[in-house]
């Protein structure tokens, strides 16, 4: 294949890795997400360029899989920096997931011909699991017996008394809470797990914990 050909043919399949984890990053970025749009950018961009060198290696080692499948590895690694425990409470996984989704369209990408279509299909499925998905899930919310809250608070210490003791009054058994970010009587978040039989109305809950004065911004998951 030519010089110019080549270069073409690499310009195009990296700018549809852009298109493709745009759409997902893009998602990630309007709920606020720590990997937002560039990163999903990056990753795709990152796993279609090792697949690309990992096929024009092929012909000196014998082996077109060897580098791309580090690509997992790696992105595995990076994942986990989105992961955030807090206590029993686990935030990050959605979006450590569309990483490694991500990752897996641009090495498809990267392969080129048929795979192209690969990756155009698993970019749609993983935007209608992000998106479509996520409202049958906020549909079924009020089924769900636990539920996992985070507070945003000016005086971590007073509002998680505050709040335990509201959950209490309400019948709802607080499994698991702790705070992170400031000092114990300064701002930071609250995160509880929380368990109710029958499940909880989560519009009139948020209602009462936004009355508790020290609250900033209440998020459930």
């Amino acid at each position: 294949m030519a010089t110019g050909d080549f270069l073409l043919k690499v310009a195009g399949q990296l700018v549809l890795s852009v298109v493709f984890a745009s759409i997902v990053g893009f998602e990630r970025e309007l709920h606020g997400r720590p990997a937002g749009l560039r990163t999903h950018i990056l990753v795709g961009v990152g796993a279609t360029l090792f697949t690309i060198a990992s096929t024009q290696v092929a012909g000196a080692t014998g082996d077109a899989g060897r580098i791309a499948a580090q690509i997992v590895t790696g992105v595995g690694f990076l994942g986990a920096g989105t992961i955030i425990h807090h206590g029993s409470v686990v935030r990050g996984l959605t979006t450590a997931a569309t990483l490694w989704a991500v990752a897996g369209v641009g090495l498809a990408v990267g392969l080129g011909g048929r795979m192209i279509y690969t990756a155009l299909i698993a970019t749609a499925v993983i935007w209608v699991t992000l998106t479509i998905l996520r409202r049958i899930e906020r549909y079924l919310e009020g089924w769900r017996d636990s539920r996992e809250l985070f507070v945003t608070c000016t005086n971590a210490k007073r509002t998680l008394r505050q709040v335990v003791d509201l959950l209490d009054d309400l019948g709802i058994e607080v499994r698991s809470a702790g705070s992170t970010g400031g000092t114990p009587g300064g701002v930071g978040t609250l995160a509880m797990s929380l368990y109710r039989p029958g499940g909880m109305d989560i519009p009139e809950l948020t209602g009462r914990l936004s009355e508790v004065e020290d609250i900033v911004a209440v998020e459930w998951r």
